[in-house]
């Protein structure tokens, strides 16, 4: 009888066993996992940081378009966009709540001719449930001029930041805009949150793109400096016109104090202070 060899087969063996003891040696030696990177999101956004469920621990609020994903310390998602029944589409951002450490939701959409801007505090139903329209909370609304034509009609909202006003009372700032409408609305609005309440507004030509607080005059409260651009809309607002970029400076109760225009159209003004 012949033998028949198979040195491959040998060789692969080898080999094989030679590859199991190094993985072995490998695992017996190997040092304990501390730390694993996660992918948390897949574009740009700025997350916020709140206990969100009340458990004494932080969670990441991440809002991107209709959806808002949360996260927990272990940067696990444990719920993830909450559905609101509205039968349009709409826009929602989370900004700071009443507390230090808390959040609200505000949301904008149009119907027809109005764009809605309502509010909605973290409820049960925002933990990966539907949210019904009824529920939310009435803040602010813009309706269509009849000058305007409907595929013109624009106009956004936005956070700014919050201050505490001469009577100690927490104010919220949104700056509003529009785009080639010259009969939309550009400005400030100061308001409260818990409840929603409009407190003042200040209408201005040129957009308002950033705001700086600060006390100008030493007086011990702050003043609302505020940058703008001027991009030639033909909108206008008190006593300006977006044909030129100001410099603005409100006091707490948004009573204009002084303005400075420091451009031409398409110019941007930018104040610091320091």
């Amino acid at each position: 009888m012949h033998r028949i060899k198979i040195p491959f087969l040998r060789r692969s063996g080898v080999f094989i066993l030679f590859l199991f003891l190094v993985i072995s040696s490998t695992l017996a030696h190997a040092k304990t996992l501390h730390y694993r990177l996660h992918p948390i999101w897949t574009r740009s956004f700025t997350p916020q940081i709140v206990d969100l469920n009340g458990d004494g621990t932080d969670e990441l609020v991440i809002v991107h378009g209709s959806q808002i994903d949360v996260q927990d310390w272990k940067l696990r998602y444990f719920y993830h966009s909450f559905k609101i029944d509205l039968t349009v589409p709409f826009n929602i951002r989370a900004i700071p709540g009443a507390s230090l450490d808390s959040v609200t939701f505000f949301l904008t959409f149009r119907k027809a001719d109005t764009i809605f801007v309502k509010f909605l505090p973290p409820t049960r139903l925002t933990r990966g449930k539907a949210i019904p329209e009824s529920l939310l909370q009435d803040f602010y609304f813009f309706v269509r001029s009849p000058k305007t034509l409907p595929s013109n009609f624009y106009q956004s909202i936005g956070y700014l930041g919050n201050y505490q006003n001469n009577h100690g009372h927490r104010n919220w700032l949104f700056r509003f805009n529009t785009a080639w409408d010259k009969w939309g609305k550009r400005g400030l609005l100061a308001a409260t949150i818990h409840p929603p309440k409009i407190l003042w507004h200040y209408f201005s030509g040129p957009q308002i793109f950033h705001v700086v607080l600060d006390d100008l005059n030493g007086d011990g409260n702050k003043e609302i400096i505020l940058s703008s651009y001027a991009p030639a809309n033909g909108v206008k607002g008190r006593d300006t016109r977006d044909n030129k970029s100001y410099i603005f400076v409100l006091n707490s109760e948004g009573k204009e104090i002084w303005k400075r225009s420091l451009g031409t159209y398409w110019t941007g003004s930018y104040a610091t202070v320091g």
